[in-house]
């Protein structure tokens, strides 16, 4: 039986049975699911879940098992409010109704049998001798939505969805524990609503999560899908074939600001970092970069630079998202238990903001005065961002991780997710959300007067680090004779004794 809940049920137990029996018989008669279709269609009407995701590729057949999902509950309970959401309205009228997909998923007897009227202006089905109806809409209609009691929500191409519709729409649910069917291929990047939908629901008791890539419906050509393979392999979208047709979680493509990014080359682990570091210690550039914020993300990267050698190791991070934890005062204990615990000298760390939070400057001055006594402030320079171009700056990245100079910690879980999700627009604009710590990154590289990195590694001057810090002149003569220097001619070798 279905897990849809009933306002009212019918007397007779064999009378409802017999009643299901028949809609189902008339359902399949018309339409059948593949055997893809069938876990899912089994999890909503049979195992109680509440909440269905799908991800699934391209001619899957997801349109159509939503349709008969929608049809079946309204079918079997009395006075069901049904809705089929896609991701705009007007793309929703255009793809679905327009082409009579919807109203008349059911042949003319049937829909004489169960009354069946369609109001166009609405675009809602409604079903005469039950009192039930499937409405469709587009996410973009999010405000009518607050406050209606649904008995079955699906959600079609959820990835595309406006965000608060599900916001919105999630309470709603309650009244009935309305089912909700979610389904779709998955996004370009973690930052969605999608994922966080998906991933809720594969970790929820209630719910059920499903994957199936396109070759699962047995009615596609295979020949078609190896066709379509090979064309995007051949311009270079095998990430959009991973995605759109093997239904796989693959950032970027085309699209990503990073791509050259691998976590096996350009992710450290903390204990190789911390050898690193000691090693390396007296060639060793300090730089702590904040993009500070008072209504959302407080960003802080900590980075050391070896002068000679070039690399760039980001050591650690603060992520603040809370709005009561990211006050000055607050923050700059954070941040002073970050530099404690890598370089406690703070007279070898260059300090960075971004000029934008011009508040940030003055109450920094104020809190560390305070704390280390009159002329012992910590003082944080502007970045001058606006004397460098952003494209430069991610350029400029971009060579470091080419090229092998770039590495960050494995504790640097924020950086490494603003790296792998930064992804051009649609309109192939660089976007201005989510990159707070590689902002940072650019800063760091600007206070550091960092030049673009060469196309081969240059020499390792390790040897150099190491030598002593004083010298004797039998040392000076040693190295005037291997530079060839005219000092050591004039002078020679008695002078030395």
């Amino acid at each position: 039986m279905s897990n849809i809940k009933k306002e009212s049920e019918p007397k007779d137990l064999l009378e409802s049975l017999e009643y299901t029996a028949s809609v189902l018989s008339d359902l399949h008669d018309c339409w059948a699911p593949h055997e893809a279709q069938i876990p899912p269609g089994r999890a909503l009407f049979y195992e109680g879940n509440q909440f269905i995701f799908l991800e699934c590729g391209r001619k899957y057949g997801k349109t159509d098992f939503v349709i008969y999902c929608l049809y079946r509950a309204a079918l079997t309970t009395p006075s069901a409010a049904c809705y089929f959401i896609a991701p705009f309205l007007k793309q929703a009228k255009e793809l679905i109704w327009a082409n009579n997909r919807l109203q008349f998923f059911l042949p003319d007897n049937l829909r004489k049998k169960y009354r069946i009227t369609i109001n166009n202006s609405e675009m809602r089905v409604k079903f005469g001798f039950n009192g039930s109806f499937i409405k469709l809409d587009g996410s973009d209609n999010y405000i009518a939505y607050d406050g209606i009691n649904p008995h079955f929500m699906a959600y079609d191409e959820f990835k595309d969805h406006h965000p608060k519709f599900h916001e919105r729409m999630e309470p709603n649910l309650a009244t009935y524990t309305a089912p909700l069917l979610c389904i779709g291929t998955p996004p370009e990047n973690d930052d969605n609503h999608y994922i966080k939908l998906a991933d809720s629901v594969r970790s929820d008791p209630d719910g059920a999560w499903f994957n199936y890539p396109s070759h699962s419906n047995p009615h596609i050509s295979k020949k078609w899908l190896d066709k379509t393979k090979a064309r995007l392999i051949a311009r270079g979208d095998l990430d959009v074939w991973m995605r759109e047709y093997m239904a796989k979680r693959v950032k970027g493509g085309k699209n990503a600001i990073y791509p050259m990014f691998d976590k096996q080359k350009h992710v450290i682990s903390k204990s190789d970092l911390t050898k690193e570091l000691e090693r390396q210690h007296r060639a060793l550039d300090w730089y702590c970069t904040t993009d500070p914020a008072s209504s959302s993300v407080f960003g802080v990267l900590f980075t050391a630079i070896n002068r000679h050698t070039r690399m760039v190791y980001h050591i650690d991070e603060l992520y603040v998202s809370d709005t009561r934890e990211t006050s000055t005062r607050n923050m700059w204990k954070k941040i002073y238990e970050k530099l404690l615990k890598w370089n406690p000298r703070l007279d070898t760390w260059n300090f960075t903001y971004d000029e934008a939070a011009k508040w940030f400057q003055n109450e920094i001055l104020d809190t560390t005065e305070l704390e280390f006594g009159n002329g012992n402030s910590v003082f944080f320079a502007p970045t001058h961002k606006s004397q460098n171009k952003k494209e430069d700056g991610i350029s400029l990245i971009k060579d470091q991780l080419l090229f092998g100079f770039w590495l960050c910690s494995e504790e640097c879980e924020k950086l490494q997710f603003e790296v792998l999700n930064y992804i051009k627009d649609k309109n192939g604009k660089i976007p201005k959300e989510n990159d707070h710590l590689l902002d940072c990154a650019r800063y760091t590289n600007a206070a550091d007067y960092y030049s673009h990195v060469p196309n081969e590694a240059p020499k390792d001057n390790r040897d150099l680090v190491e030598k002593p810090r004083f010298a004797t002149m039998q040392d000076d003569r040693l190295d005037y004779k291997e530079n060839g220097d005219w000092a050591a001619k004039v002078l020679g070798d008695d002078y030395y004794e």
